[in-house]
């Protein structure tokens, strides 16, 4: 175990523990190393959504997409192929925008969605306490507080 995005990381452990199981491996007859390129790019979406990670995503985001538009010679413009960095760069821009998403939504389901990840964050807080990690900001106050971000 690591800390560097802890729920992302338990998540794609518990993910990939259950594709594991026969009744649930859809993967099972990928060739390996197509196997080992959608794990990695998998990986790289899913620690894509730490909010650690936010700025710099859409900052290289930002200067990439500014580079090529202001570039008429741009392969992609000429209807070239898209180079796999910026395919992995606009998949993490996608897979971020689905999990905030929810800020556009009306306010009634921001608000029922903000609860649940409040929730999620209080209760991974009690883990790290009892674990003795260090707690990030008011995820240590544990769940059912009271306490309203």
């Amino acid at each position: 175990s690591n800390d560097k995005s802890p729920n992302e990381s338990h998540h794609l452990s518990a993910s990939y523990r259950i594709i594991q199981a026969n009744e649930c491996n859809f993967l099972h007859r990928m060739p390996h190393a197509q196997q080992a390129a959608l794990r990695k790019l998998v990986i790289d979406l899913v620690l894509a959504t730490d909010m650690a990670e936010h700025m710099a995503i859409v900052s290289r985001l930002k200067t990439d997409l500014q580079k090529r538009l202001q570039s008429p010679e741009d392969d992609i413009q000429a209807g070239g192929e898209v180079p796999d960095e910026l395919k992995r760069l606009i998949l993490q821009a996608a897979i971020k925008i689905a999990d905030i998403g929810h800020l556009y939504a009306s306010h009634d389901v921001h608000i029922k969605w903000s609860e649940r990840l409040e929730e999620e964050m209080w209760r991974q807080g009690d883990v790290e306490k009892q674990r003795s990690m260090k707690v990030l900001c008011f995820w240590g106050l544990g769940f059912g507080s009271g306490f309203r971000v």
